[in-house]
């Protein structure tokens, strides 16, 4: 007993706090057996390193624990997420994997979409945040953008919240109350409006185009939080830009297949990037030529870049652009100005009077026929001037 308690206390340390013979159920039991069993898996050197991670668990404060918590849940909320990133025709193979291979796909695919992530976040950055993550050891890159994160999830929370808070009609005490919720309460009680407002019909988005409406259904029996995902996955983009279509099949193309991720999980850790990125290109190159999802030219320009930097491009290919680039428009079109002579009723026409002082529009004492002399009067155009 003591050997499963030991095993138990190492490899199980976020699980239930207790265990005993009086109050255990079936499924304790059963994560007990799995615990030891994993115990047993690894070699002695591993066990060496969790005993160490055991111990220094052990000496942390509660705050530090609190925080490892944290983190520990996010990733595991990150491997869910990134369960929902599968090829769709992979999804139903993935289930028939043993357990060990479903573990390494799904730590290849969570390493994935955070890196992902990281690199959109980092985009968004206004440089003097780009700045500060310049310089920074990766310890303190994880923090700055963590807080940078946070602040941005505040502003749209905000944003959220006012949006939602007209639309349904809250009280200001209905708001305030909100606001005062911790982070993940808060968001999780955002997410619940969102869905009550989807579902009222005061907010579009309903049932996207290509949900029927069994799948429907079940979607709206999800909790808030997979609800919104799900329903952001599904949403009709009929809208996109044939750019922004673009940019979204690349995307598509980068995420590695099934096949892919398992044959990456079993390598050592410290090749598998190097792996993954050979594997991806190797099979976007095989494609390109009956493919008109890349960039014209993109691929011949890159012959002789390396494998990382070949994915790096196309993923920059991916990223929309920021402000005034996000939806470059001809001249003429709706945020772009045409020409003077161009513009509807004015073809043709002079230059109407503007405001005082534009270089093209002299002050109203300097316009032909009001031009004074020395005397004060009027300069009439073509008369001789009296010699003073």
């Amino acid at each position: 007993m003591s050997r499963l308690l030991q095993a138990l206390a190492l490899v199980a340390v976020f699980a239930a706090p207790s265990f005993s013979q009086e109050d255990a159920t079936p499924s304790q039991t059963d994560r007990g057996q799995a615990a030891l069993e994993r115990w047993n898996r690894l070699d002695p050197e591993q066990q060496e390193r969790m005993r160490g991670r055991f111990e220094r668990w052990q000496k942390l404060s509660v705050e530090e624990r609190d925080e490892y918590k944290r983190r520990a849940d996010e990733l595991a909320r990150a491997r869910k997420e990134a369960l929902r990133q599968l090829r769709k025709e992979d999804r139903e193979r993935f289930e028939t994997l043993d357990k060990e291979t479903q573990d390494g796909v799904l730590r290849e695919l969570t390493h994935l979409m955070l890196v992902e992530r990281t690199q959109r976040l980092q985009g968004k950055l206004p440089p003097e945040a780009q700045d500060r993550l310049e310089g920074a050891s990766p310890e303190e890159r994880r923090a700055i953008l963590h807080e940078l994160r946070r602040g941005e999830l505040h502003k749209a929370g905000e944003r959220a919240l006012e949006d939602l808070a007209g639309k349904l009609g809250l009280t200001e005490e209905e708001i305030e109350a909100i606001r005062a919720l911790p982070h993940r309460e808060r968001h999780e009680r955002l997410l619940a409006l969102k869905r009550r407002a989807i579902e009222s019909g005061v907010m579009d988005g309903m049932r996207p185009k290509d949900v029927d409406e069994r799948s429907w259904e079940k979607m709206r029996d999800l909790p808030p939080r997979d609800f919104a995902r799900d329903l952001f996955r599904h949403k009709d983009h009929g809208d996109m830009s044939r750019r922004d279509r673009k940019r979204r099949q690349v995307q598509e193309m980068l995420m590695p297949t099934l096949d892919e991720l398992i044959e990456v999980s079993r390598v050592p850790g410290a090749e598998r990037r190097a792996l993954m990125e050979n594997l991806v290109r190797t099979r976007v190159q095989a494609q390109a030529p009956d493919n008109d999802k890349l960039p014209k030219g993109l691929l011949e320009d890159m012959q002789s870049a390396t494998d990382h930097e070949f994915i790096r491009r196309l993923r920059h290919f991916t990223r929309p652009p920021r402000d005034s680039e996000a939806h470059p428009r001809r001249p003429g079109e709706e945020g772009h100005p045409r020409p003077h002579d161009q513009r509807p009723g004015r073809a043709g026409e002079a230059p109407r009077p503007g405001p005082p002082g534009g270089p093209d529009h002299p002050r109203g004492g300097d316009r032909p026929g009001s031009r004074r002399g020395r005397d004060g009067k009027p300069d009439v155009p073509g008369a001789a001037r009296r010699p003073q």
